[in-house]
């Protein structure tokens, strides 16, 4: 990753001035600094996430202003592919569904995600009410040249469309067995769902802590 004379300005306000950087591939960096200091402009500027107004960047020889459906279909972390459509695309049909083991950094190296990312194309509806809700539309064409087609009005988890009860403790299980014993995952489960029962929250922050 190479960053040159990066510079994005918000109003009267300078995000990045001329911020050049330059990463060899497998290398972990870190952005230190102050609230304001342009850390978070930065990272979505490289994720193809924001426009720079000046300087230039490439990940993996891409260029994220000229170049940004290439970038978009090869993440080079987990932070991009969970913006990256192509991506997130292709694992859903591979794998079923999305979930956190979809952007585990060993994941972004699967050459079948990449190749069918690689063939997703997108386009901006525009009818669609977003942001004010999050709808969603896929076509695909079958290699017999069949075509499926299936729109969803509202996502899932939203306001007009909530996860039903079930899903949201299955959703728990499988983010806190990543940090937590099979026991004390229970009796946590158990005491979450009983919490207006519970004498204190005392006992659920013991349990969160172990």
């Amino acid at each position: 990753m190479v960053a040159e004379g990066l510079s994005k300005r918000f109003g009267r306000v300078h995000a990045l001035r001329g911020v050049d950087l330059e990463l060899p591939a497998g290398a972990v960096l870190g952005l230190l600094g102050p609230n304001g200091a342009g850390k978070t402009t930065t990272v979505r500027i490289l994720s193809t996430l924001l426009r720079p107004d000046a300087g230039r960047a490439r990940v993996a020889g891409l260029d994220v202003v000229r170049q940004p459906v290439e970038v978009k279909r090869r993440p080079r972390t987990s932070y991009d592919a969970q913006f990256s459509l192509p991506f997130s695309v292709a694992a859903a049909f591979l794998d079923g569904a999305v979930g956190v083991d979809t952007y585990a950094p060993a994941r972004l190296g699967d050459e079948r995600v990449l190749r069918l990312a690689s063939r997703v194309r997108h386009v901006v509806d525009p009818d669609s009410p977003f942001p004010r809700t999050f709808p969603g539309w896929v076509r695909v064409r079958l290699a017999d040249g069949r075509e499926l087609e299936a729109r969803v009005p509202h996502g899932r988890g939203g306001p007009d469309r909530p996860l039903p009860p079930e899903a949201l403790v299955e959703k728990f299980r499988d983010n806190a067995r990543r940090a937590l014993p099979a026991a004390r995952l229970t009796a946590l489960e158990r005491a979450a769902l009983g919490l207006d029962r519970l004498k204190s929250v005392r006992e659920l922050m013991r349990l969160c802590r172990g």
